[in-house]
C-alpha cells in the first residue's frame, strides 16, 4: 500500500511528465492503495471471525469495484456501497470519489494533496 502512495507521491511532484497524464496514474495508484488496504482489512476482520480463507479469498474476488471492496472493509458487507462515502468523513470521501473517478480523466487538481489525503484513507482502514 505505501508502495503505491510513495509512486504516486513522486509522479504528482514531476514536471518530466505532463500534467494529463499524470492525473489518470496518480489517481489510480492512489485507488490501488485504498483497494490494497480494504483487502487488508477485510482480511483482517474476516480471520479474526473465524472465517475460512477460501471464503474470504472469494468475497474480495468478488467485490470488483472500488465502492462494493471499501464496503466489504468498512462494513464487513459489500452491499453496503451506498454507505461508504459518508465513512470516516469529507477528506476521505473526496479522496475516494477522486480514486473512484480520477483514473477515468484528468484530475489536474492538487495531485500532492490527493496522495494525501488517500493517505489518510488508507490509514483509516488499516
Amino acid at each position: 500500500m505505501s508502495r503505491y502512495l510513495d509512486d504516486a507521491y513522486a509522479l504528482s511532484r514531476s514536471d518530466e511528465v505532463p500534467a494529463e497524464v499524470r492525473g489518470p496514474v496518480v489517481a489510480e495508484l492512489c485507488r490501488s492503495a485504498v483497494e490494497a488496504a480494504c483487502h487488508q482489512r477485510a482480511w483482517r476482520t474476516r480471520v479474526a471471525r473465524g472465517v475460512p480463507h477460501d471464503e474470504i479469498e472469494a468475497a474480495v474476488a468478488s467485490s470488483r469495484r472500488l465502492t462494493t471492496t471499501m464496503a466489504l472493509a468498512v462494513f464487513d458487507d459489500a452491499e453496503r456501497g451506498g454507505e461508504v462515502l459518508g465513512w470516516p468523513g469529507r477528506r476521505a470521501g473526496d479522496a475516494y470519489r477522486a480514486c473512484r473517478e480520477g483514473m477515468h480523466g484528468a484530475y489536474l487538481a492538487d495531485l500532492p494533496g490527493l496522495v494525501a489525503d488517500t493517505r489518510a484513507l488508507a490509514g483509516a482502514l488499516s
